[in-house]
C-alpha cells in the first residue's frame, strides 16, 4: 500500500502581511496582559474588602464582649458590697444594697463603656 503524499504550499508572506501577523500578535499579547493585571487588581480589591469587612465585624464583635464585661464590672461590684441578697422562686436574685454602691457600680460601668466605645467604635 502506498502513502499517498500530501502537498503542503509553501507559506509566502509578504513584509506587510508578516507585519500584520506580527502586529496582531503584539496586540493580543497586550490585551492578554491588560487582563490578567485587570484580574490581579480585582483580586486585590477583594481581598481588600474582605479583610476591611472581617476587621469590621472583628471590631463589633471585641466592643460587644467589652461592653459585657462592663455590664459584668456592675454587677461584680453589687455583690462584692451587698447588703444582703436573695433568690427568688422564679430563678433570679434581689440584691439589697446602700444606694450609694448602686450609684459607684453605674460609675464604675459608665466608665468601663466609655473606654470600650474610645477603644472599639460605636
Amino acid at each position: 500500500m502506498k502513502i499517498p503524499k500530501i502537498k503542503i504550499p509553501k507559506l509566502r508572506l509578504t513584509t506587510i502581511q508578516l507585519a500584520i501577523l506580527m502586529g496582531s500578535i503584539v496586540l493580543l499579547s497586550f490585551a492578554f496582559v491588560q487582563y490578567q493585571s485587570n484580574n490581579r487588581k480585582l483580586d486585590i480589591q477583594e481581598r481588600q474588602d474582605r479583610e476591611e469587612k472581617l476587621a469590621e465585624s472583628s471590631r463589633k464583635l471585641s466592643l460587644s464582649f467589652c461592653l459585657s464585661s462592663a455590664d459584668d464590672t456592675y454587677w461584680e461590684y453589687i455583690k462584692l458590697n451587698n447588703t444582703s441578697s436573695k433568690e427568688n422562686a422564679d430563678g433570679t436574685i434581689t440584691y439589697n444594697a446602700y444606694q450609694s454602691d448602686w450609684t459607684k457600680a453605674q460609675e464604675r460601668k459608665d466608665k468601663a463603656v466609655e473606654l470600650c466605645e474610645l477603644k472599639y467604635g460605636k
